[in-house]
């Protein structure tokens, strides 16, 4: 399986994962916040089939954003599809930023990652033209000004009945102008909610200890009820002795009562030097960042990052959620403004730059000073190309990190670049041949310069002794990197689709730190280099779609690797024994765990297949190599770890059974085997089978439903929809609603069930299914799963199915009871269902095969089909073609289903977490308050 592919897979787990109610963080200590949440409630009418639209406004830190998560992890079980927007005000400075919210909106009410849209215009007709999906959740964080709406969601009639918007903005005129919103101003916390929230932050319990209850007064006197103060407060005095606190307090005497900012700026002024840096380099340019990518810059500044970040945390100016750095906007306007401070008309002598005007300012009239630390230039779509002076850095000597990005700037040759303590330059679509003549590359720690013009790094020979990341992806100029020799410490070496780099260094060798090594679509690439030491710390080594002849045996020196891809090499005429051969001598028992191979040519190829001892390999990827019967593939079902196989476009008929014996195997491709005449019993714990372009005879006459896909708790299968499958079945619904049997859970002749789905052609592919088991007036929601996703199956679906099979073992023990009669299935998708069926499945259907096809018609506003079996459609669509259900052997019973990782069928609404300090029911995930 290609990298490509493999990361396709990572991507429909995440969005099977999604189809179930995502809730947002909100926080631990939740305090007060009951009867905000109620009030807003009282705005939302949750059983009206009308649009519901609510804005919350109120100054920074009140807690908006809080109650908005809150009521977002309240309702989302009611909704199928729903989307949380973050700092829209942030994220949506130019046209580009709002299309970016455009496509997430969609993306999360589609469940689709690969949403692109052209224009903002495009995206409002998208938003609308999805009203058929039926009622949404949408919430709206941090709305500025009224023309983020007119793109978001300006009307009712965008969404569809029973719909709930939210929003939260600090700009009561938002509201105003749009009369589509009702209006609830938030509330500061009242002085008991006030005390206890306060005292959770400054003492971990909800009340004062004795000799505190007065200063802790006094404080609340300075906080005025705002959450974020009382939190941001409470942290900075946790621990500390009386005396601290009076110099606080004393602090807080000089600022105005009404300047939140300041308050804030008390915490900030208690943090050592080194703590401020970090936290200043954050609110200016590392703000949602990943943690691991900060940390690695601030080590290169010589800072001691994990110190300071878990500082800044424990003081609640920053918090870190799912591995990302996250600070509340009025934090960020403080230490903004602590930048600006000194100097407020002149940022020329500011300590970081992040503003393009302000930038344009200090580089077009040389202002820059020694103070300059750090310069973020983003990309915006709407600011014109500033034109660099040669001296424009001249005097910016302590500048540390550097951010271009790309077509933000026009440079003369003769460009200079003096700082020797830059660690950090990005510079997207640099323009010169080569860094400058003066530039100093002694610190720099990370170098980014993709779609670049450069054809060699730097003039002779460079002390880049700390450099670690070295990106020169889709530099087509490039023609020579001997110069990285200087860098021993080089760990990612990225030189994807550099056309015209024709070699690596020699001595590769001597990079012992280098982790990454990716030369994809270096086309003119031709010798792979020899490995003539270990090199025990490379994991990764991408030579897809180069140019080179043959992998030297010297591979084996390559200890620690795990992903190797070797794909789409049309001149490799040969591997090596170390590639089939990863024995305990040569690759320390075997540490590979992705081999791609695709397109390699085993029948011309000289590669031993005696022993393909490879105990650790779990993706194995092996498209359009000509696979015949034989060899190959019976090493292949002997790699009893592999839980991702691609056969694609093999040339086989039969897949040897001891496929079976692949109990961890997870994934299946074997689309477009066109000789493929059986398939044998299938791997237990198998989850994803795509069978679409195969021969359909391998279908109706070789699948053994009971001993393959029906002792599988769900598997999803695609298949073409004219194959024939439906024929056979004893037991078809008329709708979509089952009717269980009897005793249905003792029955061992029943299977499970199975669902049946096609699509017509749209683009948009993707489709999740909801399953409701129903008895005595109540109905509980059994979970739902994805069926199939575009970025699975390509964007051809003009003859595709997706068959789900679900055992009776998968449906829990407490729904085993006459109680419960009935099944039901509902579908949402961005493609077209062109129709589904849904069926009992029992081991008396698969005594003999029927070879009868039963042919489908159809007329306007229903569907019908010939014969004595009929298929249900929805809308007034029905399905062309012959169907006929898979045949099997004998029944087998089993116990309970396995953990499925490619589905969440039976998932439940993740359980409601009670507050400490609060009797509300809110799930609460976040320490943030607004």
């Amino acid at each position: 399986m290609t990298r490509y592919e493999s990361k396709f897979i990572e991507e429909i787990v995440v969005k099977i994962r999604r189809s179930i109610p995502k809730l947002v963080h909100v926080g631990d200590k939740i305090v007060g916040i009951d009867e905000n949440v109620k009030q807003v409630k009282l705005l939302i009418d949750a059983k009206s089939d009308e649009v519901s639209m609510v804005g919350i406004y109120g100054i920074g830190g009140i807690g908006k954003t809080t109650i908005a998560k809150v009521i977002h992890n309240d309702l989302s079980d009611q909704f199928k599809h729903h989307s949380f927007l973050e700092n829209v005000r942030e994220r949506s400075k130019d046209d580009r930023g709002l299309l970016q919210l455009q496509e997430k909106l969609l993306c999360d009410i589609l469940m689709d990652k690969t949403m692109k849209l052209s224009n903002v215009d495009e995206g409002v007709q998208m938003i609308k033209s999805r009203r058929y999906l039926g009622k949404v959740l949408i919430v709206l964080d941090d709305v500025d000004c009224p023309k983020k709406l007119r793109f978001l969601a300006d009307s009712p009639d965008w969404f569809g009945g029973g719909s709930t918007i939210i929003l939260t903005t600090r700009n009561k005129r938002c509201l105003n102008v749009n009369k589509a919103y009702s209006s609830y101003e938030a509330k500061g916390l009242a002085k008991n909610k006030a005390l206890e929230l306060f005292c959770w932050n400054a003492f971990k319990q909800h009340h004062p200890t004795d000799n505190y209850v007065d200063l802790c007064n006094r404080v609340l006197h300075h906080a005025k009820g705002l959450p974020l103060a009382l939190v941001v407060l409470g942290s900075s005095l946790f621990q500390r002795d009386e005396e601290y606190w009076e110099s606080t307090l004393d602090r807080l005497k000089t600022i105005p009562l009404d300047d939140i900012q300041k308050v804030l700026q008390v915490s900030y002024n208690g943090l050592d030097d080194r703590c401020k840096k970090v936290f200043l380099d954050i609110v200016c340019f590392f703000k949602d960042w990943e943690e691991k990518i900060v940390t690695k810059i601030l080590e290169g500044c010589r800072f001691h990052p994990k110190t300071e970040l878990k500082e800044l945390d424990d003081k609640c100016l920053i918090s870190i959620s799912d591995g990302f750095i996250r600070i509340h906007d009025s934090l960020q306007e403080m230490g903004r403004a602590i930048v600006r401070e000194k100097y407020p008309e002149n940022p020329g002598k500011w300590s970081r730059l992040w503003e393009y005007k302000d930038i344009e300012s200090v580089l077009t009239t040389n202002m820059g000073t020694k103070n300059i630390e750090g310069m973020f230039l983003n990309m915006n779509a709407t600011a014109e190309p500033i034109k660099l002076h040669v001296e424009a850095f001249k005097n910016m000597n302590r500048l540390r990190l550097l951010k271009v990005g790309p077509y933000m700037v026009r440079l003369s040759q003769d460009f200079e670049l003096p700082s020797r303590e830059l660690t950090y330059l990005e510079w997207s679509g640099y323009s010169l041949e080569s860094l400058p003549s003066n530039f100093n590359a002694y610190n720099l720690v990370e170098l980014h310069l993709r779609f670049s013009c450069v054809r060699h790094l730097w003039e002779g020979n460079m002390d880049a002794r700390m450099l670690k990341i070295l990106d020169l992806s889709h530099s087509e100029q490039l023609v020579d990197i001997s110069s990285i020799s200087s860098a021993p410490k080089l760990e990612f070496l990225l030189l994807e689709g550099c056309k015209r780099l024709k070699s690596l260094p020699r001595n590769l060798h001597k990079f012992k730190s280098l982790q990454t090594l990716s030369c994809t679509n270096c086309l003119e690439i031709k010798s792979f280099p020899e490995i003539t030491e270990n090199m025990g710390r490379l994991r990764v080594l991408d030579f897809s779609g180069t140019g080179i002849e043959e992998v030297p045996s010297s591979i084996r020196h390559l200890h620690g690797l795990e992903d190797l891809n070797l794909s789409y090499c049309q001149n490799l005429l040969s591997l090596p024994d170390s590639i089939c051969c990863l024995n305990i001598d040569m690759f320390h028992q075997s540490s590979l765990v992705n081999l791609s191979l695709c397109n390699f040519n085993f029948k011309e190829a000289g590669i031993p297949l005696d022993n393909w001892c490879l105990p650790s390999l779990l993706r194995l990827s092996l498209q359009y190599c000509n696979l015949m019967e034989g060899e190959v593939l019976n090493h292949v079902c002997h790699l009893s770890s592999l839980k991702e196989l691609d056969l694609k476009g093999s040339h086989f008929s039969i897949i040897p059974a001891g496929i079976s014996q692949l109990s961890n195997l997870r994934v299946l491709n074997l689309s477009h085997c066109k000789n493929l005449q059986q398939i044998p019993e299938l791997p237990l714990n198998l989850r994803i089978l795509d069978a679409r372009g195969s021969n359909r005879n391998s279908w109706i006459n070789s699948v053994r439903y009971p001993h393959g896909v029906f002792r599988n708790p769900r598997i999803r299968i695609a298949i073409p929809k004219s194959c024939g499958i439906l024929e056979g079945i004893s037991d078809q619904s008329r709708g979509n609603c089952l009717e269980l049997p009897p005793n249905w859970y003792e029955n061992k002749d029943l299977l499970g069930f199975a669902i049946f789905c096609a699509y017509v052609e749209s683009e948009f592919v993707g489709c999740s299914c909801y399953l409701t088991i129903k008895g005595n007036g109540k109905q509980e929601n059994l979970g739902s799963f994805s069926l199939l996703s575009k970025l699975w199956l390509g964007s051809d679906i003009s003859d595709l199915a997706c068959i789900m099979c679900y055992t009776k073992a998968a449906i829990e023990g407490k729904y085993h009871s006459n109680q419960w009669t009935h099944l039901m299935a509902s579908f949402d998708s961005d493609a077209r269902v062109e129709g589904y069926s849904f069926h009992l499945i029992y081991a008396k259907d698969y005594v003999q095969i029927h070879p009868s096809m039963v042919q489908a018609s159809s007329s306007h506003g229903n569907s019908s089909i010939n014969g004595t079996r009929q298929f249900f459609s929805r809308g007034n669509s029905s399905i062309n073609g012959t169907r006929k259900f898979f045949s099997c052997g004998n029944s087998r019973d089993h116990g309970s289903p396995i953990e499925d990782d490619y589905s969440n069928a039976d998932n439940k609404r993740s359980p409601i977490e009670h507050s400490p300090v609060d009797e509300s029911h809110h799930k609460r995930f976040r320490r943030t308050q607004d």
